[in-house]
């Protein structure tokens, strides 16, 4: 399975980027939860 990115934009500006397990925060007002909860739900299946 190839690697997917994920590019997040508040208007104009690149917030945050992921790549396979790496989350970079380019933006100094973005909230790291986003980033945490984002990084422990991915992108796994729902449970049923």
């Amino acid at each position: 399975m190839a690697e997917r990115k994920l590019v997040w934009h508040a208007g104009q500006e690149k917030v945050m980027d992921s790549r396979g397990g790496t989350v970079d925060i380019r933006a100094e007002w973005l909230d790291r939860r986003l980033a945490f909860t984002y990084a422990l739900i991915g992108d796994a299946p729902v449970p049923r």
